[in-house]
């Protein structure tokens, strides 16, 4: 399910609210994200991405959630198809990224064949695939202050240590020590469609119920700091404890969703494992 149609059915459900200006899309889209982000592993994806650092910062992705690896790589070029040059160049965020740029020349695809290692970024515009190439990567080095429970486990650049670019994330934040650059990523994160987040299916569905829940509770929260009314009260306390009780049905099932039947004979192993070491300890006489 697109966010996007969960706030019109949030919206729809509490038509009263909405009609009296209660309700506010921005934060209904954060505290969805909210939602989701103690299922860790269990839902996000490996994806990738190119973020622009200026004065220092850059901003990340809505759906990231922690790192696995990072790179400082320099513009090598884009390619486009002839045949689709006039279409993408009618997009307004073509013109801002390419065409109001000194960075961006045009470029044969052979250039992701140079000695070089190159890294593809592909952007869509109009519907139309437009590949960017980066050269030269450099392993960046995680600052001092960056949060390690913020890094995937095998992220490369947790061992890092004589690079002179450093980086640390904070929220929705990339900081740099240098002023200007382009940072690859490849991250965790929630699934996409669209280029926008969405609540994925999985299991039987408990996860988008736990979502419900959260988004409701955080609601009610919200309008009781502005309104001391029974009513409110009563129904941010129901939402407390349905989102209390549906969260570790939602950890269960989107859990057992990304179980494999390779994993099913790993965890078989383990439990034979268990079982063999319990009978060599008190044995059957």
């Amino acid at each position: 399910m697109t966010i996007d149609s969960f706030i019109a059915d949030f919206k729809a459900e509490n038509e009263s609210y909405d009609s009296a200006g209660l309700i506010d899309e921005v934060s209904l889209y954060k505290w969805v994200l909210d939602a989701m982000k103690p299922f860790g592993s269990n839902i996000m994806e490996l994806q990738d991405t190119v973020v622009e650092v200026k004065k220092s910062e850059a901003k990340l992705p809505d759906n990231y959630d922690s790192l696995c690896i990072a790179y400082k790589c320099d513009p090598r070029g884009y390619h486009v198809e002839d045949r689709y040059k006039n279409v993408v160049q009618e997009s307004y965020m073509w013109t801002e990224r390419v065409e109001r740029s000194v960075k961006w020349n045009s470029c044969n695809p052979c250039c992701a064949e140079d000695e070089d290692k190159i890294i593809t970024e592909k952007v869509y515009f109009k519907d139309v695939e437009v590949n960017f190439y980066y050269h030269r990567p450099v392993l960046l080095r995680l600052g001092k202050s960056m949060k390690r429970d913020k890094c995937h486990a095998k992220c490369r650049n947790l061992i890092v240590r004589d690079c002179p670019h450093e980086i640390i994330i904070n929220g929705k934040t990339l900081y740099s020590n240098f002023t200007e650059g382009d940072v690859y990523l490849q991250y965790y994160g929630i699934p996409m469609e669209d280029n926008k987040p969405i609540i994925p299916e999985v299991g039987k569905g408990e996860l988008e119920k736990y979502v419900d829940y959260y988004v409701h509770m955080k609601f009610f929260e919200k309008l009781l700091k502005n309104k001391d009314d029974e009513n409110i009260i009563t129904l941010f306390n129901y939402y407390v404890r349905k989102e209390e009780a549906q969260k570790g049905l939602a950890l269960t099932d989107t859990k057992f969703s990304k179980l494999t039947p390779k994993s099913f004979k790993r965890v078989k192993r383990i439990n034979r494992a268990e079982m063999l070491k319990y009978e060599l300890n008190f044995p059957i006489v």
